[in-house]
Order: C-alpha cells, then structure tokens, then sequence
C-alpha cells in the first residue's frame, strides 16, 4: 500500500502519513464498534441463557417417542435438572460475563492511555515505512552468521510472517465474519457477532477450526425442530450445514493458499504449538509472535546443524 501510495502522491513523507493514518482507522475503529457492541450482546446473551438453564426451558419436557434424539433430550434434561452441574453453569456463565463487560469498560477507563499508545503507533509506522529497508539492511548486518544465512533468515522472517498473518489471521477473521452471518441470517440465533469471535479464534487452531463452533449449533437446531415438530428450524439447521460445508470451510481452502502464495511452509502443527504458547506468554498478541518465535528458532537450530557439518 505504502508503494502504491507513494507512486501517485510522489512524497515519501506524506505518503508514510497517509498510510500510518490508515492503518490506525482500519485498527481503532472496528475495535470499539466490536468492543462496544459485544458489551451490549453479553448484557442480553449471557442472562437469557441463565435463565433458560435455570428455567429448564434449555430442551423441551415432553418426549415420549421411543426415538435416539428424544432419548438424549432426556439425558440432557436429567442432567439440567442437578443442582450441583446448574451451580457450575451459572458460574462459569457469570465469569464469561464479568469478563466481556468487565473488558469492555476497561476500555473506556483506558483512553487516554489508548490514545498515548495510538499517537506513537502512529509515528512508529510512519518512520518504519519510511526508513524501513535501511532498517532490514542493519538487522541483517547485525546477525552474526555468514551472508547467505543473513539473507535466508530475513527471507524466512518475511516468508513466515506473510504465512501467518495472511495465511491464518486474516483467513480466520474472514471465517468469523462469513460464520456470524450465517447465524444472523440462516439460524436467527442470538448474539451473531459474539459467535462470530468465538468462531474467529477457534478458526486460529490448526486441527480446530471454527466447525466445532457452526456444526453443533446447526445440528442443535435441526434436533430442536424435530422435538418441537418445526419444520422452519430444521430448514434452517440444514441450511446452516450447507452454508458452513460450501462456503465457510471452503474459504480456508481457497483463502490460504492465494494470500500465503506458497512460499512459506508452515506446518500446521508448529502454527498450533506457536498460536497456543504464543497466547499463554504474550497474550493475544501471541497468535502472531508465537509462531514467527518457533519456526525462527528452527531455523536458526537447522543453520547451526549445517554448520556444524
């Protein structure tokens, strides 16, 4: 974008700006819409479902045919109706809503530190768009390896980088979006975008993915309609399994090798071992850090066993 920019406006110094001012928008602004938005959908999702647990309303009472669906619906109901499993599910739903809302205004209590940090953002990618070639150059010059491995570890840096956050975050926050869609418009559930996040970030797990997310909500709303004789909800559980096989699962797989181009070969297991370590060190920053972190220091593991030969 910088490149582009700089071809038409012609001044490195305002084309820097622009950009740096760019990526602050596109940054800031979705934050704290989702953020203020996510609040509002914790404040209605998380007590309904409170309610409906205690209530017992969860599954319907009445299911007397002698069929598998009825039978785990009276499993489920059983298990509902313990005091003790009812305590744990309350807090645990209490704990998820202390936490959504307890973020939420920490934000508010945060802005002027929000706007410190959103001031030198702005400076740093200005100067590192601007200065950020010259900068490479003396990094690589600074590795105490041999020329050829300065120039493979920089080129494995930038290879993995464009993996990781082309190949996995972005395809991720694409599935989220393509996921809270589905249930806003094909499952009516309530709370899309919250589902939405939680899809995104299941999307970030190699092996996971957000079908573990799409999948039982759908089958949960065709086994609904079945018990309740709807034929509206098993339409659009069906309808939900469709839209997540054809479009949402396939946008991993067409997605993530046009934006990864093929250069990095990440495997998935390292994206995995580094999305997980990553978020436990450095928090949700991780998802990107911890990756670059382990396959670099294969890398540098693979250059010294050379070496040493």
């Amino acid at each position: 974008m910088y490149r582009l920019t700089v071809r038409y406006v012609k001044s490195r110094n305002l084309s820097a700006f622009l950009v740096a001012l760019f990526i602050i928008l596109i940054v800031t602004l979705p934050t704290f819409f989702i953020a203020n938005h996510l609040a509002g959908e914790a404040r209605y999702f998380i007590p309904r479902v409170k309610q409906i647990v205690v209530s017992g309303k969860l599954i319907p009472a009445e299911c007397t045919d002698d069929t598998f669906v009825c039978a785990i619906s009276t499993e489920f109901s059983d298990l509902l109706s313990d005091e003790e499993v009812l305590y744990y599910i309350q807090e645990s739903l209490g704990r998820v809503e202390e936490v959504i809302l307890g973020s939420a205004a920490a934000v508010v209590f945060k802005v002027p530190k929000l706007v410190l940090d959103i001031f030198i953002m702005l400076f740093m990618v200005y100067y590192l768009l601007k200065e950020g070639p010259a900068v490479v150059e003396r990094v690589k010059r600074l590795i105490p390896l041999d020329k050829k491995y300065q120039e493979r570890i920089v080129t494995q840096f930038s290879e993995i980088t464009r993996a990781v956050i082309y190949g996995w975050v972005i395809v991720a926050i694409i599935q989220g979006v393509a996921g809270a869609l589905g249930f806003y418009f094909i499952l009516e559930v309530p709370s899309p975008m919250l589902w939405g996040i939680v899809m995104t970030f299941a999307a970030l797990l190699p092996f996971v993915g957000c079908t573990v997310v799409w999948l039982p909500v759908a089958m949960f709303r065709i086994a609904e309609g079945i018990l309740i004789d709807d034929p509206q909800f098993i339409i659009r559980g069906i309808g939900m399994l469709v839209y997540g096989v054809f479009f949402i699962a396939t946008v991993d797989n067409l997605l993530r090798p046009k934006l990864i181009g093929g250069k990095a070969k990440v495997h998935p297991v390292l994206v995995l071992l580094g999305v997980m370590g990553g978020i436990a060190l450095f928090g949700f920053i991780g998802v990107i850090i911890g990756p670059l972190v382990l396959i670099l220091l294969l890398t540098f593991l693979e250059i010294y066993e050379k070496q040493k030969k």
